[in-house]
């Protein structure tokens, strides 16, 4: 892959002591009270099930796996987590919608006709959770909405558990023949890294997994608001042969489509058109994704991930995305696909055309780029000029940021822009849908690369330096809570010493995105450290 010239990444800068007779010393100490949790911890991958209304866990992955921390994330999203210590105080929690949606979506398409396919077939409602292990956790509690839209206790794991389970659970997963990095930008522990792996693909077929496999990593990273953010991205690539080519259920053009099972490696499935085989019906069968989530996350874990798209050889068109994003190689464009479906895994985007079936419902929610009507304020309102009409006329322009009719294959539902990657598969992510996808990259990046700052000195005073991404991150530096210095990104903090009073002082370094992508008032700090030091 030829690398992207913004994709630049600073060197690593070791903390070094000033020598003596250089001058006075500074001895900057990590404040461990700006934040309660680490930077970073070990991830553990719970394999769970979503069984009634209760989360069990099955088994464990535990090797080779990293967790950013930046806090706990309040998404209010249908399907939640925390971890909580011995005191019953929760230290971290998140979320995101995907048990509920799985439930939701397909009771939509088969309970009008009394069949329960998540009974038939209980994998579906198997599900990871990549969760960090945190010191002093000792359970992780679940909950879901229930159909008031209120939070409800959805059951516990113990974390003493961890270790004990895991080994392998029943459903083994394939080994895989090889991996590669596609693009790498420096240490996984700080980086947003993507898994791409196929499926359907035959032994025969490996080269041709692998070509495209660069093409989807390609696109990703040619198209914005990734290409922008590359230097802290991570791109892998994991090789698993399939006995047959394609996915079940991919029998294009035959009516009905009934048994029609593929021994792929990861499980691909046009679920919907099983479902249209079984019951007549002619739902639109688009929909792929993998029969066993247990089984990618495991292979997924032979490198470090944090998010997965699986690549499925076969010349019916599909994508989909809930825990993982899913798409198929049916035409020339499915690079561009592959990143629209992970526009829903990463960014937790939704659809914002209207062709499918309607499911919404106090369970699920609505994304970030889709609102109901709600007086004419969206969770975008910071992205409209205040002369654009709302609701905003199809011709109102390209470029306009509104409230446009019809989203989430819903008629009276909004969406952003009049066209979007969202929208259409194709083309650029509209700016609301740029800035989730920003802020979710954040979720897994640091740009401050190290809390160690090399401190030497020069006469009249100290250069202080940390490592922090390129791109638009910006430096504040604060000298007691007073701004001493503003830099771009890696340049090093001249701290006069007149200005230095003798005494205690607290220096902090806030990373703050200053690129176009970022509104609203939280927008522009993205990390910070506190350092405190004595004269």
């Amino acid at each position: 892959m030829t690398p992207l010239a913004h994709a630049r990444v600073a060197p690593l800068l070791l903390a070094t002591a000033v020598l003596p007779g250089c001058g006075p010393g500074l001895d900057l100490v990590e404040d461990p009270s700006y934040r309660a949790l680490p930077r970073t911890a070990p991830g553990v991958l719970l394999l769970a099930a979503l069984e009634d209304d209760l989360v069990r866990v099955h088994g464990t992955v535990t090797d080779g796996l990293w967790f950013d921390l930046d806090e706990s994330v309040a998404r209010e999203q249908a399907f939640e987590y925390a971890l909580v210590d011995a005191a019953g105080t929760t230290l971290y929690s998140n979320g995101f919608p995907g048990p509920m949606q799985v439930r939701e979506y397909l009771g939509a398409y088969t309970e009008p006709y009394g069949v329960d396919l998540l009974a038939a077939y209980p994998q579906i409602g198997h599900f990871p959770l990549l969760i960090p292990r945190l010191d002093g956790a000792v359970e992780v509690r679940f909950s879901l909405r229930d159909e008031a839209g209120r939070s409800q206790e959805a059951g516990v794991f113990p974390l003493s558990q961890v270790d004990a389970i895991a080994a392998d659970i029943a459903d083994a997963h394939p080994e895989p023949v090889g991996t590669e990095a596609l693009w790498t930008s420096g240490d996984p522990e700080h980086r947003l890294d993507i898994a791409i792996l196929g499926d359907g693909y035959t032994a025969d077929q490996m080269d041709t997994f692998r070509d495209q496999a660069a093409a989807v990593a390609d696109e990703i990273l040619g198209r914005e608001p990734f290409g922008a953010y590359a230097g802290g991205i991570n791109v892998w690539r994991v090789d698993t042969p399939s006995e047959d080519e394609g996915a079940s259920f991919d029998c294009t053009g035959l009516a009905p489509c009934v048994d029609d099972w593929a021994d792929n490696a990861l499980g691909s499935i046009f679920a919907i058109a099983m479902i249209n085989g079984l019951l007549g019906t002619d739902y639109s069968d688009r929909m792929v994704f993998q029969l066993d989530q247990w089984k990618v996350a495991k292979v997924a874990a032979h490198v470090p991930f944090d998010t997965v798209m699986v690549l499925v050889n076969t010349g019916k068109h599909g994508g989909f995305a809930v825990y993982y994003a899913s798409f198929t190689n049916a035409d020339d464009r499915y690079a561009e696909v592959g990143t629209h479906e992970l526009g829903h895994s990463l960014g937790l985007l939704g659809d914002e055309y209207v062709s499918d079936a309607c499911v919404v419902s106090p369970r699920l929610g609505l994304p970030p780029n889709v609102s109901e009507w709600a007086d004419g304020d969206p969770s975008w309102a910071a992205w409209i000029d205040p002369a654009t009409p709302l609701p905003t006329p199809s011709d109102a322009g390209d470029d306009v940021v509104g409230m446009f009719p019809g989203a989430f294959n819903c008629t009276d539902l909004y969406r952003p822009a009049p066209s979007c990657k969202m929208k259409t598969n194709y083309g650029e992510f509209c700016p609301v849908c740029r800035e989730q996808i920003v802020r979710r990259i954040y979720d897994h990046v640091d740009p401050i690369q190290s809390t160690t700052p090399e401190v030497s000195w020069r006469p009249g005073g100290w250069e202080v330096s940390v490592p922090t991404l390129h791109g638009d991150v910006g430096l504040e530096w604060q000298l007691d809570g007073k701004v001493v210095q503003d830099t771009e990104a890696n340049e090093p903090l001249v701290l006069r010493a007149e200005d230095v009073a003798e005494g205690e002082h607290v220096l902090s370094l806030r990373a703050v995105d200053r690129s176009p992508w970022m509104r609203g008032n939280d927008a522009g700090l993205v990390d910070e450290v506190w350092w405190r030091f004595t004269r």
